[in-house]
């Protein structure tokens, strides 16, 4: 098959220099399909980079004008962006006779639906989160306004057409099904890790007991329940170190948030780290992985930590619930707490990071848990799913 990934977002080398989780999904599901099939990237432009590139067996080319990572920002240059991704993927598909077209972002999407409506290229949509009624609590009014607008017409327009859809979970499929999208043409396929990569990795751990959070620094992400619970559990855990890697707009609050509570010395802010593996390093030398989040389509970095070997306590919203296994009974790998709840999130860090037995029970659960998400599988039912099986 000759495969066109259209993503807003694609790491400049094989390094992997990974700002999110669609990102990331991108990044490796790409790279697993290149094994296979000949594949091409369609992404926007960082600056600096190039506009034609090539690695790990990937055809990449990079449209509109340059503009950094952002969620909200850049708004002109990024629907820039979305335009010409939408006039560039229809020219590739006939050029290069590209079978499948899948559109992994929301201005992205346009691209895959205009390719697939107005050619034979077969056209997907892979879906990580549905914002319709959210997008102004989580980007504001004003960009919200548009956001909301897009997303609305993205779903109209697929419905209409034969575009088919691959949820990264069960919870992502439930809200698409609750948007008139029918059942039948949803695939779920989760996010994956490639666990080899895990077991290479060699790293010390860490001396003190170690909290480590990775991912971007926006208010979904709930970073300032972990300090509020840091500044409770540093009374009964001698030693403690909270390690946040990662950037954003509620950097300087939460910088502010852990000075007010006397946390310098025991909160660390670690920032962007540019390559994906020394991320990992940090965060497989750490005691306990942590995401407070509020609203995640999926969450891959639980699932990094979970490759990992390194117990989590995170937030109980669905997309953790489903990864942990707990909907089938009780988490496996680690324990979930009640969202928006600090003080249950300290109690549930103290409880890991005080019962040896029960933290060593985790990482055994973890080594069964992990093989699920490993990226060569998942690639194989993607390259299914593609192929109409």
């Amino acid at each position: 098959m000759r495969i066109l990934l259209a993503t807003e977002y694609f790491p400049e080398s094989e390094t992997g220099e990974i700002t999110g989780g669609v990102e990331s999904r991108a990044f490796y599901a790409a790279r697993q399909l290149a094994k296979k099939q000949k594949v091409f990237i369609l992404t926007s432009r960082r600056p600096g980079s190039k506009r034609v590139d090539s690695f790990s067996s990937l055809n990449i080319i990079r449209l509109g004008p340059e503009y950094g990572y952002s969620q909200s920002g850049h708004l002109l240059r990024r629907l820039l962006f979305s335009i010409n991704a939408a006039l560039s993927a229809r020219r590739l598909a006939h050029k290069e006779r590209i079978d499948v077209i899948d559109g992994y972002s929301f201005l992205t999407y346009p691209a895959a639906i205009w390719t697939a409506l107005f050619s034979k290229t077969r056209g997907f949509l892979t879906y990580h989160e549905v914002w319709v009624g959210s997008w102004a609590k989580n980007t504001g009014t004003s960009k919200g306004f548009f956001g909301e607008l897009l997303e609305r017409v993205v779903l109209f327009k697929a419905k209409l057409g034969s575009l088919r859809f691959i949820s990264v979970s069960n919870f992502t499929k439930d809200q698409l099904v609750r948007q008139g999208i029918p059942n039948e043409r949803i695939k779920v396929i989760s996010n994956g890790v490639t666990l080899s990569d895990y077991t290479k990795l060699k790293t010390q751990k860490a001396r003190q007991p170690t909290v480590c959070f990775v991912g971007r620094l926006t208010k979904n992400k709930n970073v300032e329940d972990l300090i509020l619970a840091a500044a409770e559990l540093r009374k009964k855990i001698t030693g403690l170190k909270v390690l946040i890697i990662g950037s954003g707009p509620e950097e300087d609050t939460l910088k502010k948030l852990a000075a007010e509570k006397k946390l310098e010395g025991i909160v660390e802010f670690a920032g962007f780290l540019p390559s994906h593996k020394e991320v990992l390093k940090r965060l497989k030398a750490s005691t306990v992985f942590c995401s407070p989040s509020i609203v995640e389509g999926f969450g891959i970095t639980l699932v990094e930590a979970i490759a990992s070997g390194v117990p989590y306590v995170c937030s109980d919203i669905p997309p953790f619930v489903e990864i942990s296994g707990k909907a089938g009974g009780r988490e496996k790998g680690g324990l979930l707490f009640r969202q928006g709840n600090a003080e249950d999130l300290a109690d549930k860090l103290h409880r890991l990071l005080a019962d040896k037995a029960l933290y060593e029970r985790c990482i055994e659960e973890e080594k069964k848990l992990c093989l699920r998400y490993d990226w060569a599988a998942i690639a194989s039912q993607i390259e299914e799913a593609y192929s109409g099986k």
